[in-house]
């Protein structure tokens, strides 16, 4: 997630559907974002101390939000687009 250069902001999953996560503030997504966001609210958070019901939650929350955005991107300050 926090590679430099043109994949920045993708996972090989993401690289594969045209999508990359950038942040609000136009920074590229780095190392701590993309640990924060990926293994401490989608794992630790998400399954560990939840039980996976944040999970639940967080993939329902875009259904309902006026932007599309997950809870963990609201948190993080990220959001996910396509590729041009």
């Amino acid at each position: 997630m926090g590679r430099s250069g043109a994949h920045n902001g993708q996972t090989l999953g993401k690289q594969t559907a045209d999508l990359r996560v950038v942040r609000d503030d136009g920074e590229p997504v780095g190392f701590g974002v993309g640990v924060l966001r990926e293994v401490v609210f989608k794992i630790l958070f998400g399954v560990v101390i939840t039980g996976g019901l944040f999970l639940l939650v967080d993939a329902l929350w875009p259904l309902f939000d006026r932007q599309g955005l997950a809870l963990h991107d609201i948190a993080m300050q990220t959001r996910v687009v396509e590729v041009e």
